[in-house]
């Protein structure tokens, strides 16, 4: 769906009428909607674990596998939890799921032609090393980085990273955030967990002074990308996720206060209002690319708030999209990524539900 996305020109938001603030969730709550997600999607085969695409495919094959990007960022979901819990269960559970990830497409991800898929995955796998000290993670991590900077930056623009290794053609090459942004999280993720050794700092750092010019304003926008050197407005909240993250590997405090707090208050990432506070869009139903952009923001977002680098109106702003979306959740505690209505009981998609559930493990409860 993202390259789809890629083609439209016009975000359709319903927006809602003002309610008030729902009631809200426990770190209880929170362990419930994981152990509902897990009931709902899971499935493990030996030592690979695995999340089907929909509640309508209960099945291992190939067809019920998540696009490649979602795979890695629903085990980056199992990372959040392992880092609420801090359970062996919650660590099995991400070596399972790296597994599973190189059962499917190996530990070279070159073959992949987008640049800030590999990016995913290294932020995933940097991530899984941490927690389960598997060598093999750091290895895969280090590996696929190296592959985007070698395909990927070149001085087009200034510098930069593509968005695809084909650079698509000299009419329609676009240099993105989600391939950049990445990029400059991963490369410090790497450097943090391998003693400083290579590169990774270096080519993070020259990324991300080009994002700050090229990518981002004073004012907090982060564009989508640029495209023949023109700037891609496009309202997607996982930019804003990302550039947050990568502000804060960088030590960049007012990128990520300005960038909080251009999403938090700007009209073209607002579904509704409750309690005076905006809700985020609601990107559709379907298992979609932008299915899970919203729980991408909460990551971030919260990685910057326990750094305490996040605008004040961060926290009661979170917690009013988590409550709202825990709200609407069915009676088997599963909550979808439209946030103002009830989640239906069937015909659901795991990425479309990672939103609210990383919502919970990442934002503070408010009981």
């Amino acid at each position: 769906m993202r390259r789809a996305l890629c083609a439209v020109t016009t975000l359709v938001l319903v927006l809602a009428g003002a309610r008030p603030a729902a009631a809200g969730w426990s770190a209880l709550d929170a362990r419930i909607a994981w152990s509902a997600f897990q009931k709902t999607f899971q499935y493990t085969n030996g030592a690979v674990d695995r999340y089907d695409f929909s509640t309508n495919a209960m099945s291992d094959g190939p067809a019920h596998q998540q696009n490649f990007w979602e795979e890695a960022e629903l085990i980056e979901m199992a990372e959040d939890a392992y880092a609420e819990n801090h359970t062996t269960n919650n660590r099995a559970e991400v070596q399972g799921l790296c597994h599973g990830f190189v059962a499917l497409h190996g530990d070279d991800w070159s073959s992949n032609v987008f640049d800030d898929d590999l990016n995913w995955a290294t932020i995933a796998f940097i991530r899984a090393y941490s927690i389960t000290g598997n060598k093999r993670w750091l290895n895969d991590a280090e590996t696929n980085f190296n592959t985007v900077w070698r395909r990927g930056f070149d001085m087009t623009w200034g510098g930069g990273l593509w968005w695809r290794s084909d650079k698509e053609d000299e009419h329609s090459g676009y240099k993105n955030s989600p391939a950049n942004w990445t990029f400059v999280i991963a490369g410090h993720l790497i450097n943090d967990c391998n003693g400083g050794n290579g590169p990774y700092l270096s080519h993070a750092q020259t990324i991300y002074n080009w994002c700050t010019n090229h990518l981002s304003t004073p004012a907090g926008e982060v564009y989508d990308g640029l495209r023949k050197n023109r700037v891609a407005h496009k309202s997607y909240t996982y930019n804003y996720g990302i550039a947050v993250g990568a502000a804060l590997a960088s030590g960049d405090r007012t990128l990520v206060q300005n960038a909080a707090n251009f999403l938090m208050t700007n009209s073209a990432y607002r579904s509704g209002s409750v309690g005076g506070y905006d809700i985020l869009p609601n990107y559709g139903q379907g298992g979609g690319d932008a299915g899970g952009f919203n729980d991408i923001v909460f990551r971030w977002f919260n990685a910057a708030y326990q750094k305490g680098l996040m605008p004040g109106s961060y926290l009661p702003w979170a917690q009013t999209n988590v409550s709202q979306a825990w709200a609407e959740r069915n009676v088997t505690a599963i909550s979808w990524n439209n946030w103002n209505a009830p989640t239906p009981p069937e015909g659901l998609f795991s990425w479309d539900c990672s939103d609210t559930l990383c919502g919970m493990l990442d934002v503070p409860p408010t009981n």
